[in-house]
């Protein structure tokens, strides 16, 4: 009980300050979850416990609800980590999470609207949905009057087609959040025969619905949409879909990008105008930094007079593009009053488009590369911009630094002298406790435990200068790629600034020395990022024995 109260008044004291605008407040407090989740693992099933006796009544309750929800997300964004790091017990802990879940939250009593809430939540997270979640909310479809083994109702256009008129829901963007959060838990066949009904509907709302299925979190869903898409007629698709099918032809893996052309040249042969993109004028293009995690967000706001759209875009190095969303709000002044009230640990600049284009077309490659697909947003990211130039195209740090490098000897060849660069260098060792766009970089998983682990077992000399030494070579140097690719990257949004907290040729030395294979122990800021996995490593041993 005293564990539940605790949670509880967490959770109370987030919601009172959900609508005061407190970012930071609301951070601190989502960081005192993170440490309970690191030191208390059984505030897994604590939370989930809470979540049906949290269903809300009063406008008051829907935000202890919003925050519980929001703690599940950051809950299950913690575990996908800690699986990705290979910490050991993260497998079972999450196995034991989604049965709880299975057993608390989809089972035949369940509540539609939070199964609905959950569903969305695991879906958006990018974990593996395991088969107790599946049969818990297969055995709930099936205590329904209406529930069927499998099929899809009779009459789409009925069933579905009506419903959304009822809504009000005219927005395929909403629609398609609307039908996953429903029929994202259920048995892939059933979603794929529904999608295929979606198909041949005999309303075009539906139709375009159905295509912008190619983002389902599945694959297996994915690639059976993009064949049916290879087989419907041509005359059947709409000139919205054949936009949209032209926008995205490129942000797919090789098998599900020739169904698609399929579908366009069918298309085009049955004459089909494509519909203009149109887009609204931009308002400003800001890029944070990339994290130690190799994350990073675009916020890119767009519109006039009475209205304004915010579009944020999160990828990450080695994943992709993972989420986007956008806010809705009334003016210019209310864009930059949102961005002014982003919390200040948050490190962004104001960037030049072309810089946004460039890594979105590399974070396009990467999910290419895993079979994977951009976050369904960034479609309607791409329309509200006015867009269709987002390829999938990897991006190459040493041909970026050779143009650099070029750019350097034409302009300004005094700093590639070596004086400049050892200055580069040995300034570069304080970045991550001056700059702020540094001050994220280290490395944290079960890697960095072992080695650390090893480095103070030994009897002799100093434990910490062995395992920081230990961590350089054990840790970062395997990992040379992904920060060459990062400061790399980073010197771009350096040089994408009209003015920075530093000048972008410092970065260009450090990138170019990870790159011409200096060892990361004679560059000084890879000892410093060392030093801060050191650092972050002994932090998070203390919560683990607190």
């Amino acid at each position: 009980m005293e564990k539940k109260k605790g949670l509880l008044s967490l959770i109370d004291r987030m919601a009172k300050i959900m609508y005061s605008g407190n970012v930071p407040a609301d951070l601190d407090l989502e960081d005192e979850f993170r440490v309970m989740v690191m030191s208390q693992p059984w505030i897994d099933e604590e939370l989930v416990a809470l979540l049906p006796a949290l269903i809300p009544r009063t406008a008051k309750e829907e935000a202890l609800i919003n925050v519980a929800i929001s703690l599940l997300s950051c809950l299950l964004q913690e575990l996908r980590n800690d699986m990705e790091r290979g910490r050991k017990g993260a497998i079972e802990r999450m196995d034991a999470l989604q049965a709880s879940l299975a057993s608390h939250i989809f089972g035949e009593e369940g509540d539609p609207n939070l199964c609905a809430a959950v569903g969305r939540v695991l879906l958006e997270s990018r974990v593996e949905i395991l088969p107790v979640i599946h049969e818990a909310n297969r055995r709930r479809m099936l205590s329904f009057p209406s529930g069927t083994e499998g099929g899809v109702p009779v009459d789409i256009d009925t069933y579905l087609g009506e419903g959304l008129r009822e809504m009000g829901c005219t927005d395929p963007y909403a629609a398609l959040d609307l039908i996953l959060e429903q029929t994202g838990l259920m048995e892939p066949a059933y979603q794929i025969a529904m999608i295929g009904e979606m198909l041949a509907s005999s309303i075009d709302h539906l139709r375009e619905i159905a295509v912008l299925m190619l983002f389902h979190p599945r694959q297996d869903v994915r690639n059976a949409v993009a064949a049916m898409l290879g087989r419907v007629k041509g005359e059947t698709v709409s000139s919205e879909t054949l936009k949209r099918l032209i926008i995205i032809r490129n942000w797919f893996p090789q098998e599900i990008r020739k169904d698609l052309d399929t579908a366009i040249t069918n298309a085009r042969r049955a004459k089909v105008e494509c519909a203009p993109l149109k887009g609204h004028h931009l308002h400003s293009v800001i890029a944070t930094t990339i994290d130690g995690a190799g994350a990073q967000s675009f916020w890119i706001s767009v519109g006039e007079k009475k209205r304004f759209d915010l579009c944020n875009i999160l990828w990450k190095q080695g994943v992709g593009v993972i989420d986007t969303f956008i806010h809705r709000l009334p003016s210019a002044k209310g864009v930059d009053q949102f961005l002014a009230g982003l919390p200040g640990v948050m490190c962004f600049a104001n960037v030049d488009p072309a810089y946004i284009d460039k890594v979105l077309c590399h974070a396009l490659a990467i999910g290419v590369a895993h079979g994977g697909a951009p976050h369904r947003g960034l479609l309607q990211i791409a329309e509200l911009i006015g867009t269709d130039h987002w390829k999938a195209e990897p991006f190459d740090p040493e041909r970026e630094l050779s143009a650099l490098r070029e750019d350097l000897a034409r302009h300004k060849p005094e700093l590639l002298s070596s004086e400049g660069v050892a200055m580069a260098l040995e300034e570069s060792e304080e970045w991550p406790e001056l700059e702020d766009f540094a001050d994220a970089w280290f490395e944290d998983d079960e890697l960095v435990e072992q080695v650390m682990l090893h480095a103070r077992q030994g009897k002799r000399g100093n434990k910490e200068s062995r395992a920081i030494a230990d961590i350089t070579v054990e840790v970062l140097e395997p990992r040379r790629a992904v920060w060459l690719e990062r400061l790399t990257l980073m010197t771009l949004w350096l040089k994408s600034q009209q003015s920075s907290t530093i000048p972008w040729h410092r970065m260009f030395h450090v990138a170019a020395g990870i790159a011409g294979g200096y060892p990361l122990k004679d560059i000084p800021l890879m000892h410093s990022i060392a030093k801060v996995t050191y650092d972050v490593a002994m932090e998070r041993s203390k919560h683990r024995t607190c």
